[in-house]
């Protein structure tokens, strides 16, 4: 039985028996006499007494024997062999240690890994950089990540002797003398001016990504209909709360996670710091991350399935019968309402069909007749207890009539729809739109301030255009086109017209020269778009 004492070696803390700890003593007062060794010196040469002691299964809060110590004068040499500088170069020559491959920080730009592979194959660092890079950019940046792998499962090179056996050199006293002389010369990895950029940079991507996404909770919160245009109380009357309650639950709790997530990220930047904790810590956010994410779209799709469901069942079609108009001739259409309206070219005795949603809102059509001239006003009726988006969407109006030969818009919006007309005048009032199909002879037509005259779909042959400098249309191909525009402005106020292509082409009674479907015209209030 022999007796033992507490000691640290490199701040690791053994037992030890007291002739062990006495030789022990010994032998480090003699190397530092020797090789006149410094404190970085001496605290390299205790980390590596500490490696020896490890590979002879000796851990933290381990008993260290006298042949413990024995061994460790066998492996690093005596003191005394390396008093003369002849003699540790003839040793260094002696013995080579086996490389390993570990993270070369000292001349690392990010990580050191490159810098590690340079030493562990004795080349210049400059050729695994070369190739980390080259191959970045051939794999769109996948070889990024496994660079970063990388950086996490090799570890760095922290201690003079894991340095010395990174390049194969052998692990003698002198060696981490000199290795130790070396370190404290050395400039940090992290307070290198390229890996402070690096570190900012990063570091503010990610607060930057982090506060996005709580910006972006905030809306998902606040925002009254954030799920695909419904609204909670669509989802209440349906019985669908508890769906897109788990639905706000997830998506609450997957920002979060990439908010903390992000906060990670920029710690780990700021401090350049890349541990397995860290990964696996970023690893565990992001599959939580990912799985309430999507359970949030899981829950939203079938909730929002749910109601869709449920709405469509509710759809209804009123027919409504409307006055004898079959010698109108002149329509003024005025569109109070919230929903699609189509003016459609019948022979039948006129009718409007009501698209609407049944026990909720609807609309009104009024037809007023004046000798050939009839005047149709449209109007919202009633209320919705669904969103809008439900209501609007699945609610439209149909007028059937005879053909028109003049057609007014004084609000709304309205799609014509011929099948054939030989001549049609369209008036698009202020603030409107117009959509027009099918074939058309010749259109005159007038639009005004903030009004849309769409007519891509029509096959028009001949258009006398007159436009205000904030109107727009477009057309397909047309033989004619006549365009009146006003040639003085406001700043910043300019009509648009775009066409596919126009054979004969005047602008203000000035021809346009066209080659094919190529035009040069130019306008100083209206911009003219060849498609």
């Amino acid at each position: 039985m022999k007796e033992i004492t507490r000691i640290h070696i490199a701040r690791t803390p053994y037992s030890a028996e007291i002739d062990a700890k006495k030789a022990l003593d010994e032998y480090l007062a003699a190397i530092k006499h020797a090789l006149s060794a410094d404190e970085d010196a001496m605290r390299e040469i205790e980390a590596r007494i500490v490696e020896i002691l490890a590979s002879r299964n000796i851990a933290q809060e381990g008993v260290i024997t006298h042949a413990d110590i024995e061994a460790v004068e066998a492996q690093l040499g005596a003191p005394s062999d390396f008093a003369d500088e002849d003699a540790a170069e003839m040793s260094a020559e002696a013995t080579v240690s086996e490389r390993r491959l570990m993270r070369d920080t000292s001349q690392g730009v990010l990580g050191g890994v490159c810098a590690g592979i340079a030493d562990y194959y004795g080349v210049n660092v400059m050729w695994p950089r070369l190739v980390a890079v080259l191959t970045a950019l051939i794999t769109s940046g996948t070889a990024v990540l496994i660079y970063i792998v990388m950086w996490v499962i090799i570890p760095p090179a922290r201690t003079a002797a894991e340095k010395l056996q990174m390049r194969g050199k052998p692990v003698t006293l002198a060696a981490l003398k000199s290795e130790a002389k070396e370190e404290a010369t050395e400039v940090p990895e992290r307070s290198k001016p390229l890996v402070i950029f690096v570190r900012v940079l990063l570091g503010l991507g990610f607060i930057s990504a982090g506060l996005m996404a709580i910006a972006m909770l905030i809306a998902v919160v606040v925002v009254r209909e954030p799920l695909f245009g419904h609204s909670l109380h669509d989802f209440t009357k349906s019985g669908m709360l508890a769906s897109v309650g788990g639905a706000y639950v997830g998506a609450i709790i997957a920002a979060l996670l990439f908010v903390a997530l992000m906060g990670l990220g920029a710690y780990a930047s700021f401090a350049w710091r890349l541990t397995k904790r860290i990964v696996i810590l970023g690893g565990a956010i992001t599959i939580l991350g990912l799985a309430s994410f999507g359970t949030a779209i899981g829950l939203g799709v079938y909730g929002v399935g749910q109601i869709n469901q449920k709405i469509d069942q509710l759809k209804v079609t009123d027919t409504v019968t409307l006055p004898d108009v079959a010698s109108v001739t002149a329509v003024a259409v005025e569109d109070d309402s919230s929903i699609a309206v189509k003016y459609v070219v019948t022979s039948d005795a006129p009718y409007a069909t009501i698209n609407h949603l049944r026990g909720q809102n609807t609309v009104k059509v009024d037809v007023a007749k004046t000798g050939n001239a009839a005047k149709v006003t449209i109007k919202d009726e009633g209320n919705c207890e669904y969103s809008a988006y439900e209501c609007n969407g699945r609610s439209s109006v149909t007028i059937y009539g005879p053909s028109l030969k003049q057609l007014t818009l004084s609000h709304g919006a309205l799609d014509y729809q011929a099948v054939k007309t030989t001549e049609l005048h369209a008036n698009v009032g202020k603030d409107t739109q117009l959509t027009l199909h099918d074939s058309i002879t010749s259109l005159v037509a007038n639009v005004e301030d903030e009004a849309s005259l769409s007519a891509s779909d029509a096959a028009i042959q001949r258009v006398t255009l007159t436009m205000a400098d904030s109107a727009s249309a477009d057309f397909g191909t047309v033989n004619d086109l006549a365009l009146s525009a006003p040639t003085a402005c406001a700043t910043g106020k300019h009509g648009q017209l775009s066409t596919e292509g126009v054979s004969r082409f005047t602008i203000n009674g000035q021809p346009v020269k066209t080659s094919g479907h190529n035009y040069d015209a130019t306008m100083p209030c209206i911009l003219i778009n060849h498609w």
